[in-house]
């Protein structure tokens, strides 16, 4: 979820676990994603394959585990 803080006011909850994107690790995610599609400006689609790809997507961080841990937050109960 896209959302401008993590916390969580004491009315609200979720059931289950959520992860909050605020808006500076939205761009930061934006400027990753971008600099991983300027790989394949030059790239032959013919020869590509899953491997080059997964290997692409760990070195610009957006394997799944590096977009958890390192744009998305916990959320935070205020109860």
């Amino acid at each position: 979820m896209i959302h401008p803080t993590n916390a969580l006011q004491s009315a609200g909850s979720f059931l289950q676990k959520v992860e909050i994107m605020r808006v500076n690790e939205l761009k930061h995610f934006i400027s990753r994603v971008r600099i991983f599609f300027k790989q394949f400006e030059n790239q032959d689609f013919t020869n590509l394959s899953a491997s080059h790809v997964q290997m692409l997507l760990n070195r610009h961080s957006l394997s799944n585990k590096d977009l958890l841990k390192d744009v998305t937050k916990s959320v935070k109960n205020n109860k």
